[in-house]
């Protein structure tokens, strides 16, 4: 059992005198006099093996036996001493453990034939209960304890008055409690506790609780070791070790049957205020580990509260803050932390927990909580981690350093650069004092560190600045700081960093030669490139601050040379380019003097050549392309446009700008004279053109082709037209040529409505849908007006005096119908060449009636009466066409 305190009181004369040497502190030495005692101890055993021999079966033999037995033992232990004395000794004895050293064994079982020989052959050695006790002993340490127990079982019934019962007892008790049979074991450390030794009373009442509290009589173990406790002292020196573990033990009975207040009560009704403090925190423990939270925290607050015993009252609070940060209780555990440290700083003795565990569990705080805020980016975490490293920091005059950079680490990670820039320097500053103070000893602190705290408030600084723009004084300070530091640390690594970083603000302060300065002097140094780089850029941007292009031109042009990276290299080349393109857009003094026309031109002529000499960089050359263009399409250099445009299709086919420039050149197709130049406008036009402007493109291609007479291609493209399905282009190819096989019609027929006429007025009422153009449905309607012309014009007037009215009618409605159509044709569009049309539809048909009636034919003979009846009544009814026609020529003036 891990409680089991080692009953030594029997040994004591078994010691060999080395464990007298053992405490005298040197460890060599007292491992060599070890040695000696040994070989010694062998020669003894040799001697007194030949004395026995000598004095076999006299009175003296068995007390012979008996001092070999010793000497065997006394080896056994020397043996044992060298491990015992590699491992930390123990505060507390536990009874031996079973010997596996094969030395030792032999040595114990040599002493325990001694006592075999002495128990059968002198029955009646008058030490012979001794004998039988250390036998036992001899037995249990040889990993025999059934053997062990007979021997005490026998010494118990034959020597009932033996002086070493007390002994026997507690050693029959021990194995017994080891086989856990508590109730014997109980009954013989009931008899060894009214030994008059001290030392077995006491252990042995020690496990008389144990054994109480095994057989579940807790009340019985709890009163055992109160009343030991109280016999021991709490100043005894001997047996303090075992009121110490006693004090512990109770805090375990204690945990099942007493709450905060009872416990409290319980122990400080008997212990010291230490004593009090420790076993009611090993109790609060014991219930934590328990998964009994709440109890230990009942515990800890009525200690607390009633308790006037500094040091057991921050242990409490440690406990508190310790359950506080397991529940991520933050507020809670910082209150408790802050207490405990208020404590410490009252106490005028020393506390080992404000030494050690108070200091402890606050770094270890603050790391958790760190690294809840690093992981989850949790604000209250943060807030949680400064207020645990302000607690030493507000409480103590001289903060340890180490706190110090944590706390300047955890703002600078907080991104409050500013406060992390004052700690780091204040840091520094203080650490610099105290190796000034310290020089003349060693106890300086590191010259590197002190290097590593001053580039970090820079660092801090320059974060500063950055987020702060518009404050100059962190600006300055940054300055004065790089100078100082600079100064201390001419060799440092950051130098080059620190002089750009510092270069950088002279030139956002407008201190452009100072900014180069900085710049000139790192470059000379060649510097790793991952500073040469933006040492150059700045330097670039410093000269043209200074309007010095001239020395841009030649950096560049220098770098460009010696650059090995393809990257780097481009990126100079395209500044250069910006250079000189920059040039070449700066307007001359002659330029005043030119006109418009030859100041594009040689502009034109000029980005012609840049975007010739840079044509392998697109990104050098795309403004200038761009640019160039539009100087193209203003000079109507078509050409030039046109491979301007195929260009960058080639990179950039989408850009809306492409299709732009290209219906510049389709909106004067018919201006451009080269054939080549025509089509490839057309074809990249064509390419560029969104769906649904494709049909536009090839509506302009068709009227140029139609302007050049070139009827067979313009076919070509009107069935690409009518193929896309683009409106309303489709539909004025398809009416145009339903108008044109009216006309074909109408000029090789007789005049007489034919199946052409038919098909193309059954075709034209498919373009009368409202979701077509108005012009579209207009041509359609005039195309159908047309037809109905053309059958009223095939209409003949000679007829029978009967049926006169009748054809008259006949006429007069055809009439209507041709006229009617015309006139839809008037209100779906106010086109001129359907407005044109219909109009002279409308002439057509009047004159055509108007003619026929007044040469109308009567196949009946009439008299000079019947004619003058008739001439009559056809001047009735022709003289409102007549007047309508008029009307109809009047309008047709007006208007033109």
């Amino acid at each position: 059992m891990a409680h089991r305190i080692v009953w030594m009181m029997t040994f004591l004369s078994l010691l060999p005198p080395v464990h007298a040497i053992a405490s005298e502190g040197d460890e060599k030495d007292v491992l060599e006099k070890e040695i000696l005692v040994s070989l010694s101890e062998q020669k003894a055993i040799d001697a007194l093996i030949n004395i026995i021999k000598k004095r076999k079966g006299t009175a003296e033999e068995p007390e012979l036996w008996e001092r070999l037995s010793e000497l065997y033992l006394k080896q056994a232990k020397t043996a044992r001493f060298f491990q015992i004395n590699k491992t930390s000794d123990q505060t507390l004895h536990f009874l031996p453990a079973v010997v596996k050293d094969p030395t030792n064994l032999k040595a114990l079982q040599k002493a325990q034939e001694c006592f075999t020989t002495i128990e059968r052959n002198f029955p009646k050695y008058a030490d012979l209960d001794r004998v039988l006790l250390h036998s036992a002993l001899t037995l249990s340490q040889m990993g025999m304890p059934q053997q062990s127990s007979e021997k005490i079982e026998k010494l118990l019934a034959h020597h009932p008055n033996s002086e070493w019962l007390p002994d026997a007892h507690l050693l029959i008790g021990e194995i017994l409690y080891d086989r856990q049979n508590f109730t014997g074991a109980l009954k013989h450390f009931s008899a060894a506790s009214t030994s008059k030794k001290e030392k077995i009373a006491h252990y042995a009442k020690y496990k008389v609780g144990w054994s109480h509290y095994n057989l579940g009589r807790n009340s019985a173990a709890i009163n055992t070791l109160k009343e030991l406790i109280k016999s021991l002292g709490s100043d005894a020196s001997v047996g303090y070790a075992l009121r110490s573990e006693a004090l512990r033990d109770l805090s375990v009975f204690l945990s099942d049957s007493r709450n905060s207040e009872e416990s409290y009560a319980f122990f400080t009704s008997f212990a010291t205020d230490e004593e009090s403090a420790d076993s009611l925190l090993k109790l609060a423990q014991i219930n934590r580990s328990h998964s009994r939270s709440e109890d230990a925290r009942a515990l800890a607050r009525h200690y607390i509260e009633n308790s006037k015993y500094g040091p057991g009252k921050i242990r409490f609070h440690l406990l508190l803050a310790k359950d506080s940060e397991e529940k991520s209780q933050g507020a809670e555990e910082i209150g408790h932390l802050k207490k405990a440290y208020e404590l410490c700083s009252v106490e005028t003795e020393r506390v080992e927990a404000c030494e050690t565990d108070l200091k402890a569990q606050l770094a270890q705080a603050a790391e958790i909580w760190w690294k809840a805020w690093d992981k989850k980016k949790w604000k209250e975490a943060l807030q949680y981690t400064k207020e645990i490293l302000e607690i030493e920091i507000k409480h103590e005059p001289s903060p340890r350093p180490q706190t110090l950079e944590a706390y300047a680490d955890l703002l600078f990670q907080s991104e409050d650069y500013e406060n992390a820039a004052r700690v780091y320097h204040d840091l520094a500053t203080t650490l610099r004092k105290a190796n000034d103070h310290d020089k003349d000893t060693h106890n300086t602190h590191d010259a590197s560190h002190l290097e590593k705290i001053d580039y970090a408030s820079l660092v801090a600084l320059d974060r500063w600045i950055q987020r702060q723009k518009a404050q100059t004084d962190p600006r300055e300070l940054f300055k004065l700081q790089v100078e100082a530091y600079l100064k201390a640390y001419a060799k440092s690594p950051h130098r080059h960093e620190l002089l750009l970083k510092w270069s950088a603000l002279e030139l956002a302060d407008n201190n452009a030669p100072a900014s180069e300065k900085k710049l000139t002097e790192i470059l000379a140094q060649r510097p790793a490139r991952e500073i040469l780089i933006p040492a150059q850029n700045q330097l670039l941007e410093s000269l043209r601050a200074q309007q010095k292009s001239k020395e841009v031109a030649s950096r560049l042009q220098e770098w460009m040379t010696a650059e090995t990276d393809e990257k780097r290299k481009t990126e100079l080349r395209r500044q250069l380019a910006a250079l000189n393109l920059e040039k070449l857009e700066t307007p001359g003094n002659a330029a005043n003097s030119v006109s418009a026309d030859a100041v594009n031109k040689k502009m034109l002529q000029d980005y012609t050549e840049f975007l010739h000499q840079y044509e392998s960089d697109p990104q050098i050359t795309e403004p200038v392309l761009w640019k160039c263009l539009a100087l193209a399409l203003l000079s109507h250099e078509d050409g030039l446009a046109t491979d301007l445009i195929e260009r960058r299709m080639k990179v950039d086919k989408s850009d809306p700008r492409l299709w732009d420039s290209a219906k510049q050149l389709l909106h004067r197709l018919n201006e451009i004279s080269s054939e080549p130049t025509l089509n490839k406008v057309f074809h990249l036009s064509l390419g560029l053109a969104p769906a649904k402007d494709r049909a536009t493109v090839l509506w302009s291609y068709r009227e140029h082709l139609l302007a050049k007479n070139r009827t067979a291609e313009a076919l070509k493209t009107e069935d690409e037209i009518i193929h896309l399905g683009s409106e309303p282009e489709r539909s004025l190819i398809l009416i145009g040529r339903l108008e044109n096989e009216l006309q074909r019609e109408n000029d090789t027929g007789n005049g007489s409505a034919t199946h052409v006429d038919q098909h193309v007025f059954a075709e034209s009422k498919k373009f009368m849908s409202k979701g077509l153009p108005d012009v579209v449905r207009a041509r359609a309607r005039l195309i159908q007006a047309r037809v109905l012309e053309k059958e009223l014009h095939s209409q003949k007037v000679k007829t029978s005096l009967s049926r006169l009215q009748t054809v008259v009618a006949m006429k007069l409605e055809r009439l209507a119908k041709a006229q009617d159509a015309y006139v839809g044709a008037l209100k779906m569009s106010s086109d001129s060449a359907v407005t044109k049309g219909a109009h002279e539809g409308i002439e057509r048909c009047l004159k055509d009636v108007i003619d026929s009636f007044r040469k109308i034919e009567i196949k009946d003979a009439l008299n000079a009466d019947e004619k003058e009846i008739l001439n009559q009544q056809i001047q009735t009814l022709v003289a409102p066409l007549e007047t309508k026609l008029k009307e109809l020529g009047t309008r047709a003036e007006v208007q033109l």
